[in-house]
């Protein structure tokens, strides 16, 4: 099984050398490296040439651009260039551990379901510091579901997956097969949430609970975890009472539901419904996909008619489905769905 990197890069030379470095102390060397560097003007490519010039024995494919064209389409082409059996996404200022690859690859060898894998992380700072050493799992977006679950690892649904994606593209593996179907969908929307849609629909979503990748915050990433951001997943009832009266607040104060109204979801079901049509979901998968597409209808019908006293109904009645319409699954989040959900019945 032969494996390749897929790589873009922006002005990446701070942090490029020593990302590059991590992939080439694999202990299972990699086969292929893919790069699309998105029009840059520092020191990125003479580093790209070095590193080239250095590792002869590795196919490469370094693709320029005359101008920035963003990190959707940047990505997309270097995936849709990647020729392995499996396709590793890598940014330009993580750290791999030397065992990523070989321990991510034996799992798609040992289960050939496995159409997406995301591996845990441990964060650095922009010097290399850990910044959450006391943490064994360190990623806030998967849901609390899969964290719970016995095993290394566990498969990921499509409702756990629809409401935010359960992981950062630079921590994913995908199968070639799911790549070419991500990049045939011909739909520009960030890469990795994408294709963990369709692998979720597929039933071939899953996370390794193992901390294989240094994710560095330096607060200039492109898009990524919020650098002070804890996952709180249990609070004291006093506690709870207190942000759900906060909410209350908010509502009262807040001067326009426009806004709010701007941000009812985080994945509008227009964009959702377009992936249900162009993927066919696999059997288990399908109770699902109806149950989200009619609770989200009923959240925004709720939502439009102004209807405050049934809306709470249904927040109380539906707390999973809440939970994974809340970006980052804590406490705090579920609290800001219904901050923002009620602030969108004013007018």
């Amino acid at each position: 099984m032969e494996c390749s990197i897929a790589m873009s890069t922006y002005n990446g030379e701070k942090y490029l050398a020593e990302q590059l470095e991590s992939i080439f102390a694999q202990t299972r060397p990699v086969d292929e490296i893919v790069i699309s560097d998105d029009g840059s003007s520092d020191g990125t490519l003479a580093i790209i040439e070095s590193f080239r010039e250095a590792h002869a024995d590795v196919k490469w494919n370094v693709m320029t651009s005359a101008r920035n064209q963003g990190f959707r389409a940047s990505f997309r082409r270097a995936i849709a260039a990647c020729t392995g059996d499996v396709i590793f996404l890598c940014d330009q200022d993580d750290v791999w551990m030397p065992e990523k690859v070989g321990e991510m690859l034996a799992v798609f060898e040992k289960n050939e379901r496995v159409l997406s894998l995301i591996c845990d992380f441990m964060t650095i700072d922009g010097d290399g510091r850990r910044m959450r050493p006391q943490d064994r799992l360190e990623n806030l977006w998967v849901s609390d579901r899969v964290m719970r679950e016995p095993g290394e690892v566990v498969r990921i649904t499509f409702d756990e997956m629809v409401g935010r994606n359960q992981g950062q593209g630079c921590a994913m593996a995908i199968r070639r097969s799911l790549a070419q179907e991500y990049v045939a969908m011909d739909k520009l929307w960030t890469h990795d949430w994408l294709i963990n849609m369709i692998a979720a629909l597929h039933g071939g979503l899953y996370y390794m609970k193992k901390q294989l990748i240094r994710y560095r915050l330096h607060g200039r990433n492109t898009i990524g975890m919020p650098t002070g951001e804890r996952a709180v997943r249990h609070v004291s009832f006093g506690r709870g009472l207190y942000e759900t009266a906060l909410a209350a607040k908010y509502m009262l104060i807040q001067g326009s539901g426009e806004e709010s109204r701007g941000n009812l979801i985080s994945c509008e079901p227009e964009r959702v419904q377009a992936v249900l049509d162009a993927v066919e979901p696999c059997e288990e998968e399908k109770p699902s996909r109806d149950t989200w597409l009619t609770l989200t209808k009923r959240r925004l019908e709720l939502i439009e008619k102004r209807r405050v006293a049934a809306y709470l109904f249904f927040f109380l009645t539906h707390r999973k489905y809440i939970s994974e319409i809340a970006y980052y699954s804590t406490h705090q989040q579920r609290i800001e769905r219904l901050m923002i959900d009620l602030c969108a019945m004013k007018r």
